[in-house]
C-alpha cells in the first residue's frame, strides 16, 4: 500500500532520513512520518523536510547521549523542532537504546556510552504508533 509508509533511521541512518526528501520530490506519494533516532553522528543535524509540508518528522534522542552532545547534534536536533517537526527527549537512553548489547567506543580519546533500554524502546515505539495509527486508521 504506498499510501501507507514511513521512513526510519537509527544513527547515521537517521541523519540520513532527515534529509531524504529530495528522494521524494514530484512524486505521487509521501511518506506520512519519518523517524529518526539519535540522528547526528557527523555532528551535525539538519533537515530537508519543510516543517509546514505533507510528512510529520520526529527526532528521538536519549537524555543520556553523550555521543549526540558531544558535537552537538542534540542541541541542533532539539532546535529544529517547531511545525511538523517534534523532538522527543526519551529519559535515561543513551546512543543505541534500541540495541542488544552495551559498550563503549572512543572518539578523540574519549569514551562513549551506548546501551539497551528496554524503556526507552518502549517510548519510541508509542511515539511511532502515536503518529501512524490515527493517520492509518489503525486501532
Amino acid at each position: 500500500d504506498t499510501t501507507r509508509f514511513a521512513v526510519m533511521g537509527l544513527s547515521r541512518g537517521g541523519s540520513e532520513v532527515l534529509n531524504a526528501a529530495r528522494s521524494f520530490r514530484g512524486a505521487a506519494v509521501q511518506p506520512t512520518a519519518v523517524f529518526a533516532l539519535y540522528p547526528g553522528c557527523e555532528g551535525w543535524c539538519q533537515t530537508d523536510w519543510p516543517k509546514d509540508g505533507p510528512t510529520a518528522v520526529h527526532i528521538l534522542y536519549g537524555d543520556r547521549d553523550d555521543w549526540g552532545k558531544y558535537r552537538d547534534s542534540y542541541g541542533q536536533c532539539r532546535r529544529l523542532a517547531g511545525g511538523k517537526i517534534a523532538f522527543h527527549n526519551i529519559p535515561g537512553a543513551h546512543h543505541g537504546f534500541d540495541g542488544r548489547s552495551s559498550g563503549t567506543f572512543n572518539v578523540a580519546g574519549q569514551p562513549f556510552r551506548y546501551e539497551p533500554n528496554a524503556e526507552a524502546v518502549e517510548q519510541a515505539r508509542a511515539i511511532v504508533w502515536q503518529a501512524l495509527a490515527p493517520a492509518w486508521g489503525l486501532r
